[in-house]
């Protein structure tokens, strides 16, 4: 018994000292990146106030929620519109719109309907409505120019491919919106010019175009290519 004892001892002492070793050992410093700032996220948002601005103030006589309302209802509408019988797309638009604008008087629900209802009437918007268009297309993707990259994401309104003709476009509901194209809030074109860059990549053949639907006036604006150009420089030089 005496052998056991003493095989023993050592062994119980070495453990204790290992231990109490063990706890007088200090604590490793905290990493450097745990205090370092976190790098600036490089992806952005494809929406008007993310880019060049927000092309200053746009009179409408609701107040500022109502207008909101007013631009997500218009928005809604023209992209169901379009997939419905022209005679049933007035009694749509009041079901639409007592769901999602209830708050809103009907006379003024009845003017928006009205205003979706000219611009998916009107002849002159055909090929954007035409068979084969898509409505609220996502879309993300890296976009560059000699000022640079940044990764970019968005939703495009509208896109209609015929033939080799693609159109881009972004409805505005601004009240009222601008009659000249110079006119044109710059964050609007940039907006439509980053779409155009992420299209370049997916329709490498096709000849793209860009325009913006006003739905107050049912009028749509085809922005020049030069003007699209010089917008999407700034906006790159900017991110």
């Amino acid at each position: 018994g005496g052998a056991i004892r003493i095989i023993d001892c050592p062994q119980e002492v070495d453990v204790e000292v290992k231990e109490q070793s063990a706890d007088k050992i200090p604590p490793p410093p905290p990493p450097a990146w745990l205090f370092a700032p976190a790098a600036r996220e490089g992806r952005r948002r494809l929406a008007p106030s993310a880019l060049a601005g927000d092309g200053g103030p746009v009179y409408s006589p609701l107040r500022p929620n109502d207008r909101m309302t007013r631009g997500k209802a218009l928005h809604r509408l023209i992209e169901l519109l379009p997939q419905i019988p022209d005679a049933a797309r007035a009694s749509a638009a009041d079901r639409l719109l007592a769901r999602s604008a209830a708050h809103i008087p009907e006379a003024e629900r009845g003017r928006w309907r009205d205003e979706a209802l000219l611009v998916v009437r009107d002849g002159a918007f055909a090929p954007v409505f035409a068979e084969g268009s898509r409505a609220e297309v996502a879309i993300a993707g890296k976009v560059s120019a000699a000022g640079g990259e940044t990764f970019v994401s968005g939703k495009i309104d509208r896109l209609a491919l015929a033939g080799d003709r693609l159109l881009i476009v972004d409805y505005k509901t601004n009240r009222p919106p601008p009659k000249r194209i110079e006119d044109v809030p710059e964050a609007y074109v940039a907006q439509l010019a980053a779409y155009r860059s992420l299209l370049r990549d997916i329709y490498p053949g096709a000849r793209l175009e860009a325009a913006l639907l006003w739905t107050y006036e049912a009028r749509l604006t085809p922005i020049p290519q030069e003007m699209l150009d010089a917008a999407f420089e700034r906006f790159i030089a900017a991110a």
